[in-house]
């Protein structure tokens, strides 16, 4: 039994790989029959892309650059430890991936925004509109950031699209609300389900051997192991809001606290980039901190996952008034509390945010943690019994 995930595993982006990691880990293990690998496909138009924002996000001098490039560097070396496909293909037509795409008995699209495709367009390989003879299955799939008013706009050739593409699924997994308005809306009928985002799947990170990873942080970015440490996963488009938090926190702590920043350069932390983490060591580096202000998904998650408290403060658009996906998965998990809208119609309540990070660093959270992830970690599982289910009659037929 072949399965191929298809998903966003060669962007530039932390939680995109290792939730790639995690799906195929998680498949592995409950199937060691099973041959499981991701499919090495990518878009050449997001490749393109990929690359651009990497110098952009480092466009305020040189050796900012240099810096992206490293961080370029550690997701390649990343890669390497991912079950990839023999073959890999980057194009942006459905007909030559069709035509490339190998046999698999079963397909798997998700998780991430592998369902926005406004980004991508329409058609995209990541419906799985091909008939290939596979069963098809979406995990924790997601239109985030479709950048649509409402369902309203979706136009007749998009819907036709859609629920052709929809109707074609087994099961239909999805990761938030949003997503599943957009299923139900081009087809009523479908049957969806939420899951959790693959990346809870691999369960308490809080354990993790840090002994190498501490050593690298400690000779090259002069990381104090022994002092309490608040991270920062921000980036260059959220302008002023960075230095304005990191300002407001040495101004409240003093030098109580050391500061990093992950995922890019924030010259007002104590230690302005933390640039050639692989992503696998990214996933745990989480651990050594005492809090992370987050505006990433998957910041937020892995924080979490952890055990580490976490802020998130995001600007994602929403459709109709429906929560972004950080809030939706902080709301399933009961942690609501450590949600900040920063939109620009939504100015920040500063005096509220500061109270929160006063309280995650005073008052213990282990236990409200756990109890979140374990909570939203048994949404994946009428995805894995509909996997068995596929297995099975392979077996008996």
């Amino acid at each position: 039994m072949r399965i191929g995930i298809l998903t966003y595993h060669r962007s530039l982006n932390y939680g995109a790989v290792m939730q790639a990691a995690a799906l195929s880990e998680q498949l592995k293990k409950r199937f060691p029959e099973a041959e499981v690998e991701i499919i090495d496909y990518s878009s050449k138009k997001m490749d393109r892309y990929y690359k651009m924002i990497t110098v952009y996000r480092g466009k305020e001098s040189a050796p900012h650059i240099l810096k992206r490039i490293a961080m370029y560097r550690a997701f390649q070396k990343g890669l390497r430890q991912l079950p990839l496909s023999q073959k890999r293909l980057s194009t942006d037509s459905c007909e030559t991936f069709d035509r490339w795409l190998e046999d698999y008995d079963i397909l798997i699209t998700g998780s991430d925004a592998v369902w926005n495709y406004k980004k991508r367009g329409i058609p995209n390989p990541y419906f799985l509109s091909a008939d290939t003879g596979a069963v098809r299955f979406s995990y924790a799939a997601s239109c985030n950031g479709l950048g649509i008013g409402s369902y309203g706009d979706i136009s007749q050739q998009e819907s036709a699209y859609l629920k052709k593409s929809f109707s074609g699924f087994r099961y239909i997994g999805v990761r938030d609300e949003q997503t599943e308005r957009l299923v139900k809306t081009v087809l009523p009928s479908a049957e969806v389900h939420h899951n959790c985002d693959p990346s809870i799947l691999l369960g308490d990170l809080s354990g993790a051997d840090r002994t190498a990873l501490i050593e690298k942080l400690r000779k090259k970015y002069g990381f104090d192991p022994k002092k309490p440490t608040i991270a920062f996963m921000m980036s260059n488009l959220n302008g002023a809001f960075r230095r304005d938090l990191a300002l407001k926190i040495k101004e409240k702590y003093g030098s109580k606290y050391q500061s990093v920043s992950l995922y890019s350069y924030n010259k007002y932390a104590d230690i302005p980039y933390l640039c050639d983490l692989t992503p696998q060591e990214w996933s745990i580096v989480f651990g050594l901190f005492d809090l992370t202000i987050s505006k990433y998904f998957h910041g937020t998650m892995f924080s979490l996952l952890n055990h580490t408290p976490v802020i998130a403060v995001s600007a994602e658009s929403t459709i109709e008034n429906l929560p972004d996906k950080v809030s939706d998965a902080l709301g399933r998990m009961d942690l609501s509390d450590l949600y900040f809208e920063a939109g620009a119609d939504k100015p920040l309540d500063w005096d509220k945010l500061m109270q929160k990070i006063d309280e995650c660093l005073s008052v213990p959270m282990t236990e409200r943690i756990a109890s979140g992830l374990e909570k939203e970690r048994v949404t994946g599982e009428t995805f894995f019994d509909e996997i068995k289910a596929v297995i099975d009659a392979g077996r008996q037929s």
